[in-house]
């Protein structure tokens, strides 16, 4: 009963992943455009992240079963127009394989899933193959090594079927049909190198070829703050557009030995925040500069991330240092914040949720 449960499970997934997807991206005319190359691999990116913060890179223990673990990722260019698709495989507490294929076009989308591995006689496992024309495959085999004593039919339930499978026309298609002449394969056996391999290449896309921002005027702005009735502390900050703001680090700092303390960890250009965690300064925190005068700024090329996962947070690139509202990040940790523009003073209380005023 084992094999023909799972018999079900993989042809109901190889059903559903070559019907056609309404919404599937549509094959892109000769080169994608460096913009789109760089969204779609930035939209990969957090596709594969999160199976990997969810399910862990590279086989391990679980305690509710075998093992869990994202096993396999590449970037696969199955209809050779130059925009990758993204395929993963991953191991969630079975002693099967599943694998997830997502194309891009304005937006990720799902094209198709499916199951490998298997147990009691059923096998399925895939590679990818290119054939000679730069078209890429899926070649799925799927065999069984039948036992008479089990099912008592006399006849050989033994059997072995090889399926293929391309994007046509942004959708996932089942091509067994065509005579394919293959010159090259990828072996997708289980390799944590290449889940990282691939987050790297992810990370480190090319910039979108988006206008420059105009630059904005950045004054000097003598406000001081207090936390949780402390003393006033003055600090390095600006007034950009009507809005005050002042380096990352330096709310750390604040906040450092309160209940609301988290640390910034930077990794190439993505700035990382975790909540509980103590600061880590460098130093130069909560340095005010006397000699500060009128600058010109833009929107940061940084990234920031909480606890590893995107989130928007407008910041402003002055003198290497990234600027934040007071407002944005403490709204981040529920910190509560008020202000007496009279004294130029913000008042931070750590015990308080944070309220719009």
């Amino acid at each position: 009963m084992k094999r023909k449960t799972l018999g079900i499970i993989l042809v109901f997934a190889l059903i559903i992943a070559a019907l056609p997807i309404a919404a599937a991206p549509a094959a892109l005319a000769g080169a994608p455009a460096e913009a789109t190359l760089a969204a779609a691999y930035k939209a990969y990116y957090d596709v594969l992240r999160e199976a990997v913060d969810e399910y862990g890179i590279g086989w391990h223990e679980s305690t509710n079963g075998p093992g869990r673990g994202v096993v396999y990722a590449g970037l696969i260019d199955f209809d050779n127009d130059g925009l990758p698709e993204l395929i993963y495989k991953y191991l969630n507490n079975q002693v099967v394989d599943f694998y997830h294929i997502y194309g891009y076009s304005g937006g990720v989308e799902l094209l198709a899933s499916g199951i490998v591995g298997g147990d009691a006689g059923w096998y399925s496992s895939f590679e990818i193959v290119t054939d000679r024309n730069g078209v890429s495959f899926l070649h799925e085999t799927e065999s069984y090594a039948g036992n008479f004593e089990i099912y008592g039919d006399g006849e050989d339930d033994s059997y072995e079927e090889h399926t293929y499978y391309t994007v046509k026309g942004g959708k996932w298609v089942d091509v067994s049909g065509v005579g394919i002449d293959i010159a090259s394969s990828i072996n997708t056996d289980r390799s944590d190198d290449s889940v990282r391999d691939v987050l790297a290449k992810l990370q480190s896309s090319p910039t979108a070829a988006t206008p420059t921002p105009a630059a904005l005027d950045a004054l000097p702005s003598a406000w001081s703050l207090n936390v949780n009735g402390g003393a006033l502390h003055g600090t390095d900050m600006y007034n950009i557009g009507g809005s005050n703001y002042l380096k990352i680090r330096d709310i750390a700092a604040l906040l450092d030995g309160t209940d609301k303390q988290f640390n910034i960890t930077v990794a190439g250009r993505t700035v990382n925040m975790i909540p509980g965690a103590a600061y880590e300064a460098r130093g130069d925190e909560m340095a005010a500069n006397p000699n500060a005068v009128q600058t010109k700024t833009s929107v940061t090329t940084f990234d920031f991330t909480l606890e590893g996962k995107p989130i928007e947070l407008t910041a402003y690139m002055i003198a290497g240092s990234n600027y934040v509202k007071i407002r944005d990040v403490l709204r981040l940790f529920d910190v509560y914040v008020d202000y007496d523009a009279s004294l130029r003073e913000f008042y931070i209380d750590t015990a308080k949720a944070y309220v719009d005023n």
